[in-house]
């Protein structure tokens, strides 16, 4: 006699993008918290994760969210990026880099500072008399 096939116990396993694995854990005030029960807990976040997604597929076409991630690939990791500013500010180690990088942020906000003063106006101002 042949035995039964076993039952599988529980509930099938869902697909691994439908699987909800991930905990967001954030600390709230009191007010914020009660406003998110308001909008719909648990249900509105997902709602409004994935309106956002809908709307980044809708906004970007998929060619350029590729060429997005394509470039993020192809950039320079952080030590060459250190040795090509180094090479352009003509610095010999890092700290000789941070502070000629803060002489020309220094420098730049400088010149923000002058294009925000008032300028004097070439025009003269005619009063009339009498």
């Amino acid at each position: 006699m042949k035995a039964p096939a076993k039952k599988q116990r529980g509930r099938p396993a869902l697909p691994p993008e439908e699987a909800q694995t991930a905990l967001i854990r954030e600390r709230v005030t009191e007010a914020e918290r009660s406003k998110y029960e308001r909008l719909g807990g648990k249900g509105w976040l997902r709602a409004a994760l994935n309106c956002v997604r809908a709307e980044m597929d809708d906004r970007v076409p998929a060619s350029v969210q590729l060429a997005r991630v394509m470039a993020a690939v192809d950039e320079p990791d952080f030590a060459d990026r250190h040795v090509q500013l180094g090479k352009f500010y003509g610095a010999p180690n890092v700290d000789a880099l941070v502070d000629a990088m803060e002489g020309h942020i220094a420098r730049l906000q400088e010149k923000v500072q002058m294009m925000r003063l008032p300028q004097p106006s070439a025009l003269l101002e005619h009063v009339r008399e009498g």
